[in-house]
C-alpha cells in the first residue's frame, strides 16, 4: 500500500473535533481543546467579542464537561444552530434570537475539523458514556437527530485534549462551501505553533483574519479591535 493510501486508511478511523478559524488562535495558543464551557470569549473583527455559555446547551448537572468529537467529517448541523442572546443591563430586556445557519457560518469565518486517533486521546463512544442515557444526554440526542446529525457517531473525552496529539486537519473550501478538504501540511504547522507557545510563555498566536483590511472594517463597524491587538 502506498503512503497516500495508508494515510487515507488511517484517517478513516479518526474522530474529529469541529471548530472554526474564529477559535483557532485561542486553540493554538493554549495548546489544548478545552472541555465545554472552559473556552474564553472569541473576538470577531466585525461583530466584536462573542461569548458562549455551555449551560445554555445543557444544565451541566447529569455528567461532567466534555470535549465532543465525531466520526463524521461533515460539519455537524447541530453546531450551525445557534441562539444569539443580546446583552443588556436589564435582564428583562435581553432577547434571544435563533440565527440562520448561514449567519452562524459567516460568524465562524471558516469551518475546520481537527482529527485524532481515538485511542491516543482516550476517546469513548458517546453511546457507551453514562451521559448518553441521562436526561441531558437524551435531550442532546433528540435535538441532534432533529437537526440531521447521528449521535451514535459521537465520541467524548472528559479532559482537555493536547493538540500535539492531532493527526489530521480538514478545512472548509470557503465560508459558505462547507465541503471539508484535506490540509496535510496543517498538522505540522499546528504542532509548531503549540510548541512555540509552550516554549515561550506569554507568546500568542495572531488570528488568521488579522490584516489591514479586517482592521479597517472592524474600525468602521465600531468594534473594540485594539483591545485584542494590545493583548497579542
Amino acid at each position: 500500500m502506498g503512503q497516500a493510501k495508508a494515510n487515507a486508511a488511517a484517517q478513516s478511523n479518526f474522530v474529529w473535533h469541529h471548530t472554526s478559524s474564529l477559535r483557532t488562535a485561542q486553540l493554538w495558543t493554549s495548546g489544548h481543546i478545552k472541555v465545554e464551557g472552559r473556552m474564553p470569549p472569541a473576538f470577531h473583527p466585525e461583530v466584536g467579542w462573542i461569548y458562549s455559555n455551555a449551560a445554555h446547551r445543557r444544565e451541566m448537572k447529569d455528567f461532567p464537561p466534555l470535549v465532543w468529537l465525531t466520526r463524521d467529517i461533515k460539519v455537524p448541523q447541530s453546531i450551525r444552530i445557534v441562539s444569539h442572546r443580546a446583552k443588556d443591563n436589564d435582564p428583562a430586556k435581553c432577547q434571544t434570537t435563533l440565527l440562520p445557519p448561514e449567519v452562524t457560518d459567516a460568524i465562524a469565518m471558516r469551518r475546520m475539523a481537527i482529527g485524532f486517533n481515538p485511542n491516543e486521546i482516550g476517546a469513548t463512544p458517546w453511546t457507551e458514556h453514562p451521559g448518553y442515557s441521562s436526561g441531558e444526554g437524551r435531550q442532546l440526542n433528540e435535538s441532534a437527530i432533529e437537526a440531521g446529525d447521528a449521535p451514535e457517531d459521537w465520541y467524548v473525552v472528559e479532559a482537555d485534549i493536547d493538540l500535539l496529539k492531532c493527526r489530521a486537519l480538514r478545512i472548509a473550501q470557503s465560508t459558505f462551501n462547507l465541503k471539508m478538504v484535506r490540509e496535510d501540511r496543517g498538522v505540522a504547522e499546528i504542532h509548531r505553533m503549540v510548541r512555540l507557545c509552550r516554549e515561550n510563555p506569554g507568546r500568542r498566536i495572531a488570528p488568521t483574519w488579522l490584516n489591514e483590511e479586517s482592521i479597517r472594517r472592524a474600525q468602521e463597524a465600531g468594534t473594540p479591535i485594539f483591545e485584542l491587538l494590545n493583548s497579542l
